[in-house]
């Protein structure tokens, strides 16, 4: 069954992101995580479970970047049309072997021994599965906690850390995004607020699910669960034409960042309809022509968890609280 035009799309941004990601992810933050792994006397495979992994660009970051000798990695992820993408990736690879019901197993270039096991399955039925407490090493979630509830997902995530694992959680958006050159710049900065307002405010089955500000957010919460934060970095975006025009995917990705922010506020009130169009068509011919600058502020943060530690009320919101 071919795929509808808004799946096709959203996927083709995950592929296109791949390299965007690569240069912006924190390299010192990565580089304890690695640390720490390597440190750990290990004698089995390393287990990780990563939660929204998409079409499986992180999954592959780990072999090309050779996070540890080998692991047991299972994959979770709601949407069925990224992990057919995913899986058809997969099996292009010559160094991966297909198995029964989702699962692959090879030896990546960089020497990195795996097993990988996808299931289509919801983040929060996860996370309250008693059969997946204390069963991983690493816990990874890649450009999701912006679009979750904080407090539950983290409630969730520690509890299914063993005793000293870690969590690495990357790309955590944290509330300023910039295009360049100037355009109407008040109504711009409106436009941004307006967009942040809806992830703050978005709810999704009942479960406030976003925030504009999840970097900070995080940081806070995991201080107050005194889950021992290891490493904070940057990883922001940073799309810029080099010699009059764009690399790669990075024309299509900026594409897909103005169309996502007039596509929200088209349902906005308290936004001027008209100007709005004006400003999506303005940008687009700027992207066209190969003069459009994008950047967004992110985080990357990997903490620890010990034995003894204090468990996070699912019920709290700090960011709210402090008025973060």
């Amino acid at each position: 069954m071919p795929l509808h035009s808004d799946s096709q799309r959203f996927i083709r941004y995950l592929a296109v992101k791949r390299d965007i990601d690569d240069r912006s992810l924190s390299q010192s933050v990565w580089r304890k995580l690695r640390r720490r792994l390597r440190q750990a006397d290990r004698w089995r495979p390393l287990d990780v479970i990563e939660m929204g992994g998409g079409i499986g660009t992180m999954f592959a970051r780990t072999l090309d970047w050779a996070l540890t000798p080998h692991m047991q990695y299972t994959l979770i992820e709601a949407n069925s049309d990224c992990l057919a993408e995913c899986e058809s990736r997969l099996k292009h690879l010559p160094y991966i072997s297909m198995g029964p019901e989702n699962r692959f197993h090879g030896q990546a270039p960089s020497g990195v021994a795996f097993a990988l096991e996808m299931s289509c399955a919801d983040i929060y039925a996860v996370i309250d599965d008693p059969n997946m407490f204390n069963r991983w090493d690493l816990v990874m979630a890649h450009a999701v906690m912006d679009l979750v509830n904080i407090p539950e997902t983290l409630y969730g995530f520690q509890r299914l850390l063993r005793p000293g694992g870690l969590l690495y959680l990357t790309l955590n958006y944290d509330g300023l995004s910039c295009f360049l050159p100037q355009w109407e710049t008040e109504f711009e900065e409106m436009l941004v607020s307006r967009y942040h307002h809806s992830m703050d405010h978005r709810v999704i089955e009942g479960r406030r699910s976003g925030s504009s500000r999840s970097g900070r957010q995080l940081i806070m919460h995991l201080l107050s669960a005194k889950l021992p934060l290891i490493a904070v970095g940057n990883s922001d975006w940073i799309v810029l034409p080099q010699q009059g025009g764009y690399t790669g995917g990075e024309a299509f990705f900026l594409e897909f960042i103005v169309q996502t922010i007039q596509r929200q506020l088209q349902q906005d009130s308290a936004v001027d309809q008209p100007k709005l169009a004006r400003w999506a068509k303005r940008r687009m011919c700027q992207i066209a022509a190969g003069e459009l600058i994008f950047m967004a502020r992110n985080l990357d943060i990997l903490c620890g968890s010990t034995s003894g530690r204090q468990t996070l009320d699912q019920g709290e919101d700090l960011g709210k609280d402090a008025g973060l």
